[in-house]
């Protein structure tokens, strides 16, 4: 493993950005860096976590979607959230974000994100754009025809995202964590 390439986990294990290996991370692991990963580059009024979207994400689907939708962005705990428009403008970036989500779905078990999943991002971005961010004066056509949930979003602390996404993930895949899990 060439350390350079590589990112110290929580848990203490090198996860290895070039060639990731399946049993280098565990849940814990994605659920702490989430928590601590601001979306939107930081620009928020207030801090609000990855792990708390995918938390959201995971409660606007039909429960046989949560799964799925809570590890959307799962492969962001190694590569970390960069705003769209930084996104599209780095191919390179945008391969091994795709090389690593499917790396964590294969390991977790998560299914593709499907219709339901990106709708629910999108719900949940319109959400976090009309209570998280300043006031726009210019409409994202992303959100064309997206209506925001009613319910307004109240930024949690990091450690609390962290096991708000930690109980998510025990509530929709409890075999995850019985006494032959693989963590």
């Amino acid at each position: 493993m060439n350390n350079e390439h590589s990112v110290l986990t929580k848990s203490g294990a090198y996860f290895d950005l070039i060639n990731p290996h399946i049993n280098s991370f565990g849940i814990d692991d994605i659920a702490h860096a989430l928590g601590n990963t601001c979306r939107f580059g930081g620009h928020t009024k207030q801090f609000y976590s990855v792990a708390q979207h995918s938390v959201l994400v995971s409660q606007i689907v039909p429960e046989q979607h949560a799964w799925s939708a809570l590890m959307h962005d799962a492969a962001e705990a190694f590569v970390g959230d960069l705003p769209t428009p930084i996104k599209n403008m780095l191919p390179y970036y945008q391969a091994m974000e795709h090389d690593i989500q499917q790396m964590i779905c294969e390991r977790l078990g998560v299914p593709e994100p499907n219709q339901h999943v990106k709708h629910a991002d999108l719900v949940a971005l319109a959400t976090e754009r009309r209570d998280l961010m300043a006031d726009q004066q210019y409409p994202w056509p992303v959100l064309k025809n997206i209506t925001p949930l009613r319910k307004r979003i109240s930024p949690l602390h990091p450690m609390a995202a962290t096991h708000a996404f930690m109980a998510r993930a025990m509530q929709v895949r409890p075999d995850m964590f019985d006494e032959h899990a693989i963590w």
